[in-house]
Order: structure tokens, then C-alpha cells, then sequence
């Protein structure tokens, strides 16, 4: 019976695989290798597209940036010359005012009575003076709450006469205004106070 030696066919068998394994573990590395580098450059690409917006928006960012402190001073100097323009309108309606607030007073002044001081501050006037009798006074601030220009006349104080013939001393309060600017409504005689103050009769 015939011998058969079949040691050189494994082997070459078994080399053939051996080839063939090394050959799949090449063919995996090198595709490894490749997704990995194609990955890579993928990465690469996205975050230097994303740093090219990001240097975009902070560009965009710095012009309105600029845009809105442009604003904001543009505000302030609107608000700047608005408040210029109430000054001159204000100077504008004063001037004519304070005319005509002496010219009332001077009309609206009776016999037997003398102002010695009148101090402004704002729209609201102090007037000090003297007058021969309480109806005097009562007089007075009638006249110059009927006036278009000054209004809310209000005794502050009176000084009683030692005598018929002294002068009485008086202080009273009163507002400009306007014949365009709604006028409050004030009688002066018409309050219990003031009657008693000024010592009249009802």
C-alpha cells in the first residue's frame, strides 16, 4: 500500500491563509486610515467654515455696535435741542407775560393802596405792600383774579392798623398765566377765611 505525505499541502495552505489574513488586516488599515484622514480634512473644513461665520457675526456685531452708540448720541442730542426749544418758547411766552403781568397790576391797583416789593419765582409772585383799609385789598384781588394774566390771588398775612389813619401792611400770593392755558377759577371773598382775615362783614 502506497504512502502519502501531506504535510507540504498544509502548509501551503496554511501560508496561503496566513497571506490572505495579513492581505484583509492591509486592505482594513489602509481603509481605516483613509476614513480617518477623510474625517479629518471633513473637521478641518466645518471648523474653518464655522470660524469664517464666526468672524462675520463679530464683524456684524462691531458695525451695530457702532450703529447703536451713533443712535444714542443721535437721542441725546435730539433730547438736547428739544429741551433748547422749551427754553426759547418759554423765553417766548415769558416775554409778553411779564408785560402784561405789571400792566394788571398797575390797573388792578385802587386808591389808597401801594405795593413796595414783588418777588417771581417760576409762574408764582409775592407782593408786598400797604393799603388804607381791608376793603381795599379784597378790592384788589378780585381785580386780579378777573385778569386773563394772573390768577389764584391768596392773602398770606395782614398787619392790623394801630390807628384809622395808619396804612395796613399786606402780603399776598398769585400766579401768572396765560389767556391761552385753561385759568383756575378763584374767588377771593367767597371763602369764610378770608373774610374773617381781612376783617370783613359777610
Amino acid at each position: 500500500m502506497a504512502k502519502i505525505n501531506l504535510l507540504p499541502w498544509r502548509e501551503e495552505a496554511k501560508k496561503r491563509q496566513i497571506q490572505m489574513f495579513g492581505a484583509q488586516m492591509a486592505g482594513g488599515i489602509a481603509i481605516t486610515v483613509l476614513l480617518c484622514a477623510f474625517y479629518q480634512s471633513q473637521i478641518t473644513a466645518d471648523l474653518n467654515h464655522q470660524k469664517a461665520r464666526n468672524s462675520y457675526l463679530n464683524d456684524e456685531i462691531t458695525k451695530l455696535q457702532s450703529e447703536l452708540t451713533e443712535i444714542s448720541e443721535l437721542e441725546t442730542t435730539k433730547s438736547q435741542l428739544l429741551d433748547r426749544m422749551e427754553i426759547i418758547q418759554n423765553l417766548q411766552t415769558q416775554r409778553p407775560q411779564i408785560v402784561h403781568t405789571f400792566k394788571e397790576l398797575a390797573v388792578s391797583l385802587p386808591d389808597g393802596m401801594y405795593l413796595q416789593s414783588i418777588r417771581q419765582n417760576g409762574q408764582k409772585l409775592h407782593i408786598t405792600g400797604q393799603a388804607e383799609s381791608n376793603g381795599g385789598v379784597s378790592e384788589f384781588m378780585r381785580k386780579l383774579d378777573s385778569s386773563n394774566w394772573l390768577s389764584q390771588p391768596a392773602v398770606q398775612v395782614i398787619e392790623t392798623a394801630q390807628s384809622l389813619d395808619d396804612l395796613r401792611k399786606f402780603e399776598l400770593n398769585l400766579k401768572q398765566t396765560s389767556p391761552d392755558k385753561e385759568k383756575d377759577t378763584f374767588d377771593p371773598t367767597a371763602s369764610a377765611e378770608y373774610q374773617d382775615l381781612l376783617g370783613l362783614e359777610g
